[in-house]
């Protein structure tokens, strides 16, 4: 192949993303590792969730009770929140400390669902040339941040055509709003995650650097 159509520094970036990946990827795969990224996910997914369905009871955990070809899951559970309290609050009276409250739930698998796109874009920054570790800090928070949000936003849409499809008496969506959440849910794959990493990472640095450098740099 003629050197002028595969300059070799664009070869050696590709080289370093590559490794970067992989040592990622090898790093993440220790599972207490895993594990602590989930748990923050799914804190925060709950939190989110809550104030984006403030009809609807969501609780978002890591799967602990992993069944074979369930490993890595995150759960979620959901409900009618007026259902929930009315329950819980029957209990209470009761006086049941063990509250058996009905609840669906689904479940993501949360490497493809979310770590893989985060892992591309971390690994992407790494081998990005910028001006000095702060600023690659900052653009590592602000893509890091965007990457959580689209994730959640992306669940936000799952959690809601499960809410669509089970007489949970809240959000019974119809019409168009139903086709779009069935899109979101039918459509949102592996593939967009890394399409979004990558938009992220075009995002931040360019807020960061010069990108004519940057591209002089590259090749």
């Amino acid at each position: 192949m003629n050197a002028r159509f595969f300059p070799r520094s664009i070869f050696t970036r590709f080289l370093l993303f590559l490794a970067a990946y992989l040592l990622l990827f090898g790093l993440f795969s220790f599972q207490p590792m895993k594990n602590a990224v989930a748990d923050i996910y799914s804190k925060g997914a709950s939190g989110f969730l809550s104030l984006a369905l403030p009809s609807g009871f969501v609780h978002v955990e890591r799967n602990r009770d992993e069944k074979p070809g369930e490993e890595n899951t995150i759960r979620i559970l959901f409900g009618n929140k007026k259902v929930v309290k009315q329950q819980m609050a029957a209990a209470g009276i009761s006086g049941k400390k063990d509250v058996d409250v009905k609840l669906q739930d689904f479940k993501i698998k949360f490497e493809e669902f979310f770590l893989f796109s985060l892992l591309f874009f971390l690994a992407l920054l790494a081998i990005t040339p910028l001006d000095g570790w702060r600023v690659k800090l900052k653009a590592a928070a602000a893509g890091i941040f965007l990457v959580f949000l689209f994730s959640w936003l992306k669940l936000l849409g799952y959690t809601l055509y499960q809410f669509s499809i089970f007489p949970t008496g809240v959000y019974q969506l119809t019409g168009g709003a139903a086709t779009f959440v069935a899109a979101v849910y039918n459509n949102l794959k592996v593939g967009v995650g890394f399409l979004f990493a990558t938009l992220v990472w075009v995002l931040v640095v360019f807020r960061w650097s010069d990108w004519r450098r940057i591209l002089v740099n590259f090749g």
